[in-house]
């Protein structure tokens, strides 16, 4: 019998010693909990999340979908949803209400739909900043051919798809990241680390460094107004409303995206400079930034006197 197996003064075997090098690998794979650490929580996590989203978007949706196709992408809600209550549930061990994510009750379904008015306004009035600066021009509209059963169904198509991608991407980023940052960091290095890693995932095609920064900036301030009106409501829904509509206005709507999937109910010519208005991404523009920027000191002065409700405790 040797020494490691001999028994203890108690009458039991002794475990075998750990080794130095296999407590500090423990150490940085595992928190104090014996779970996964944060970071690599959320690294497993948005693998699986930009997994499930990028399937739906190439085989169920493709490059140049029809509206029933775009439609047909709603397929994603259900399967991010379960990645997300596996993962918050199994892997971060911690109750799904603090996703922020409650079935959706009467005043949900009002914010979600303030939220939804909020993003079409905003996007309309951003719109109507260039037409009378003469940076757009309407080249077409939807008499050109398309007819009501074709509007509608273009409307429509692109309304599905958009209700997709903001439900799946506030879920992801204000809903697990954000949850999962908050535990861990102060508040407010919790909404900035969160808007980052939102604004980085709209880097990849943006043609230089400056609106590559347009789009940070961009995307950090619209990403701090979503989580804004997450703890000022306790839901997610607004936000999920008010990203729908963002999309679904710009593109759908103005037709002020190309290169994306669908088409716009209106086809407008962009001719004003690229560093303000961005041209094929709009959120690459000062305009859009600065927008941005206004909307979240504008919300954040309007809950600060009422406070907001904070981060959820267990």
């Amino acid at each position: 019998m040797t020494t490691r197996d001999a028994p203890d003064h108690a009458g039991t075997a002794r475990p075998p010693a750990a080794s130095p090098s296999g407590n500090v690998a423990a150490r940085v794979v595992l928190d104090p909990e014996g779970r996964l650490r944060v970071g690599w929580r959320l690294l497993a996590y948005l693998v699986a999340w930009g997994a499930v989203v990028t399937t739906a978007g190439a085989v169920v949706v493709g490059r140049s979908p029809s509206p029933a196709r775009q439609a047909a992408g709603l397929v994603a809600v259900p399967a991010c949803l379960a990645v997300t209550v596996v993962f918050r549930r199994i892997v971060d061990r911690r109750p799904w209400s603090t996703v922020g994510l409650p079935w959706p009750a009467g005043g949900d379904v009002l914010g979600a739909a303030a939220g939804f008015a909020t993003g079409v306004v905003v996007i309309a009035a951003l719109v109507a900043i260039e037409w009378a600066a003469g940076w757009i021009r309407v080249a077409a509209t939807p008499v050109t051919g398309e007819g009501v059963a074709g509007v509608a169904a273009l409307l429509g198509g692109g309304l599905a798809l958009q209700l997709a991608a903001g439900f799946t991407e506030e879920l992801a980023f204000r809903g697990y990241v954000f949850c999962n940052l908050a535990e861990r960091l102060p508040l407010r290095s919790a909404v900035a680390l969160t808007g980052l890693l939102f604004a980085a995932g709209h880097l990849p095609g943006v043609p230089s460094p400056l609106l590559g920064l347009h789009v940070l900036v961009g995307g950090l301030a619209i990403s701090t107004l979503w989580v804004l009106t997450r703890l000022s409501t306790s839901t997610l829904w607004p936000a999920i409303g008010m990203h729908a509509a963002w999309n679904w206005a710009e593109q759908s709507l103005f037709g002020l995206t190309t290169g994306q999937v669908g088409g716009g109910l209106l086809r407008v010519e962009r001719t004003g400079p690229a560093g303000l208005i961005g041209h094929d991404q709009p959120e690459t523009g000062l305009v859009f930034t600065v927008a941005e920027v206004v909307l979240v000191a504008a919300y954040w002065l309007s809950v600060r006197r009422r406070g907001m409700t904070g981060w959820p405790q267990d």
